[in-house]
């Protein structure tokens, strides 16, 4: 699964900010897997 298309990359790189550069930031906000058992575990408990 692609999250980001090539056509956006590219729009990115011709955008133009108009007070100085524009800066793109990409975060991974998946919870790491221990997180995600951890979770599952305590609202099974509950």
């Amino acid at each position: 699964m692609n999250l980001i298309r090539e056509s956006d990359l590219h729009a990115l790189r011709d955008l133009v900010g108009r007070d100085g550069p524009v800066v793109s930031l990409y975060l991974n906000v998946t919870p790491p897997r221990p997180f995600k058992s951890k979770l599952r575990s305590l609202i099974h408990d509950k």
